[in-house]
């Protein structure tokens, strides 16, 4: 039995389904077993009048695990275990995330070494995130999109020991050094990531006129939603986190024009896919940097704390540019070795409150097209 209901006028009201369980809606939408919400689950709530979309509304929850109340029973590096698991494709932006919190009530100075390794890791999980949605676009065949993300995730596991979640981080810098065969490996790499990218960039060419004014959200509505990252950059902000106050080395990255924003102008489908290739290759050009100046950087990576870690009493707010846009953390400390309360506001959630017009005029026939063009995790949203 359908839950669709029709009037004369041929309006039609629907349960779209993305994901685990959409066989079970009305109308599922596949997007793809490459897609990163092909293993999880949200739905919309459509209204079309004939073959388009006059009303939508995203239904999440289904997934949800209350990560904020259980950061209250676990010590700080348990925090970053957790805290590493809401966006699972970029999990070492989560571990940083909240330990940069963390050190600024702690008031402690990371070694030299440790930030430009975690700048490093940080843009290879940013290449790594948007290659997965790059090798779910059209006209991409999944077997050379899934292999060039790969070889970016296998120098990330090589280099932290995780494949999906990395622990690379730990309160005043990492966990561990990495090597210098490491190093060269990274750099003697740098030619072939480029080529793959210049080929995503000649098969999904072809494929943006299709998509030119397809699943429009333009920048009155990603300030209304509070959307941010590519998604926003696509639709003409300038706002990326990592110029706007600067974390990590990406204040002098920025200073030697290494650092740049990539922004577009139309915000549909193919200005999305337009910002990820270009942001991608920024990346690579800023790991050349990075690679160039750990080349030269030596010195620990960490610093002494106490095994049982208690923060200040206070509290701290930062944020980070994450492969989906600006994260905020919110850590009030009470003193303990616990926090009292640790608030993540992640990009995803904005992204799925935002469809109810990026989705309006598509055609149903389009809609995994235009809902493939927006960036998010099921998990960045449902914590």
């Amino acid at each position: 039995m359908t839950r669709a209901s029709a009037d004369p006028m041929g309006v039609r009201r629907l349960i779209a389904g993305v994901g685990v369980g959409a066989d079970t809606t009305d109308l599922p939408i596949d997007l793809g077993a490459l897609h990163p919400s092909s293993h999880a689950a949200f739905r919309l709530a459509l209204t079309l009048d004939g073959d388009r979309v006059t009303a939508a509304a995203a239904q999440i929850g289904f997934m949800h695990r209350g990560a904020e109340k259980l950061f209250e029973v676990r010590d700080y590096p348990g925090v970053l275990a957790l805290a590493n698991r809401h966006d699972w494709l970029a999990a070492f932006a989560g571990e940083l995330g909240a330990a940069l919190a963390v050190e600024e009530l702690l008031g402690v100075t990371v070694p030299p070494r440790a930030v430009w390794l975690r700048t490093l890791l940080a843009e290879l999980t940013r290449i790594s995130s948007h290659l997965t949605f790059l090798a779910a676009a059209p006209g991409v065949p999944p077997e050379f999109g899934w292999g060039a993300r790969e070889s970016i995730q296998q120098l990330i596991t090589t280099a932290t020991g995780g494949h999906l979640h990395t622990m690379a981080v730990a309160i005043g810098g990492l966990s561990t050094d990495i090597t210098d065969d490491w190093l060269a490996q990274v750099k003697a790499g740098l030619p072939e990531r480029n080529s793959d990218l210049d080929r995503l960039s000649v098969l999904i060419e072809p494929q943006l006129n299709r998509l030119r004014g397809l699943g429009v959200l333009d920048l009155a509505s990603t300030l209304d939603f509070g959307v941010s990252g590519p998604m926003a950059r696509a639709a003409g902000s300038t706002f990326d986190v990592r110029t706007a106050e600067p974390y990590l080395a990406y204040g002098e990255l920025a200073d030697d024009a290494v650092l740049r924003v990539p922004r577009r102008n139309a915000g549909d489908a193919a200005a999305r896919y337009e910002i990820l290739l270009e942001e991608t290759a920024v990346s690579l050009d800023l790991i050349e940097h990075c690679v160039a100046r750990l080349q030269e950087l030596h010195g620990p990576v960490g610093i002494r704390l106490p095994k049982v870690i208690r923060v200040p009493e206070g509290q701290a707010v930062t944020w980070t540019e994450t492969p989906l846009g600006a994260c905020s953390w919110l850590l009030v400390s009470t003193g303990d070795k616990v926090p009292w309360r640790l608030k993540i506001k992640t990009p995803s959630f904005a992204v799925l409150a935002a469809m109810s017009r990026t989705l309006v005029d598509v055609p149903v026939a389009e809609l995994d097209v235009a809902i493939g063009s927006c960036f998010f995790v099921i998990g960045d949203a449902d914590r």
